[in-house]
């Protein structure tokens, strides 16, 4: 599937990407746990996928939401015969199980709730088999959740793509598929992930509390000077409106040249600042997607 018949995001949604993964969840939930399992064998050394296995989790303030794990086989016919075989086990076990095409519903307790109205999906999506539990299966946002879901995510071609779109809180960016996390920061107020991959970094981040963080008639552009991080490089920076932007490059060791993209917007209606670093070493950078279509509303 390509990016431009991504569904529309329904009104009160943000969109959640991290690992291939994407979910259009209620503004409410909040990720508590993004994990990916370094892959093993030829796959890692050949750089076909940084995370082959994972696990997503979203909550309210009350109770975690949905979980969504994955695991990445070697074909989408493999994916689907792994399907068959969990939800034969499961319909044994005597839950009921729901039949769709690359899917199956199965109602019954879940990981992540004991309540006897949770309940879990099964989706063969390329060459990836997901498990999405979900906490309470009568309230109407979960069916919107996994609705978006089926149509975002299923028969995309992930052997073909060969990015993966990261977003939280309103910052969003591509990274190559390889693309391995080197840091993560999940705090209230706060995100940030830094994806490092062969000849560069991209990092993307978010604050909350902008009016603090611009009080005393700081500015943005004050503020984005002052977070950056590579004070050696000699470049410019330029404002449109809301927006700063700053291209620079500098020299380190060795003669190795580091080129620098930085971005910064600040989202007036939802108080806060997202911002998106990409450096690159000495080779072309990794060009930025265009927005899909389709992807709008509250994030």
């Amino acid at each position: 599937m390509d990016q431009e018949s991504w569904p529309q995001l329904p009104a009160g949604y943000q969109l959640i990407g991290a690992y291939g993964v994407l979910l259009a969840v209620p503004v409410e939930w909040n990720p508590v746990m993004l994990r990916g399992h370094a892959g093993r064998g030829l796959g890692r050394w050949l750089g076909r996928d940084a995370a082959p296995r994972g696990i997503i989790a979203l909550a309210d303030l009350r109770v975690t939401r949905l979980e969504v794990r994955w695991r990445t086989l070697s074909s989408y016919a493999k994916a689907v015969s792994e399907l068959e075989k969990v939800a034969r086990k499961l319909g044994q076990s005597g839950l009921h199980v729901e039949r769709r095409e690359g899917a199956a519903f199965i109602h019954g307790a879940t990981s992540c709730s004991a309540s006897p109205e949770g309940r879990q999906v099964l989706v063969a999506d390329g060459d990836r088999l997901y498990e999405l539990h979900l906490a309470e299966a009568q309230k109407a946002d979960t069916g919107a959740v996994v609705d978006w879901f089926l149509g975002a995510n299923r028969h995309a071609s992930r052997n073909d793509r060969t990015s993966y779109l990261w977003s939280f809180y309103g910052c969003r960016g591509w990274a190559p598929r390889e693309g391995r996390v080197a840091k993560l920061v999940l705090q209230p107020g706060r995100v940030e992930v830094s994806l490092a991959y062969r000849g560069g970094k991209i990092t993307l981040g978010s604050h909350g509390l902008a009016d603090r963080l611009l009080g005393q008639g700081k500015t943005l552009l004050e503020w984005a000077k002052s977070r950056r991080q590579d004070g050696r490089a000699i470049g410019q920076w330029q404002v449109d409106g809301a927006t700063v932007r700053y291209t620079g490059t500098e020299l380190r060791k060795f003669c190795r040249r580091v080129h620098h993209e930085l971005e910064f917007h600040h989202q007036l209606e939802q108080n806060r600042i997202t911002w998106e670093h990409r450096q690159r070493w000495g080779t072309p950078a990794v060009a930025p997607q265009p927005a899909a279509e389709g992807i709008t509303g509250t994030s």
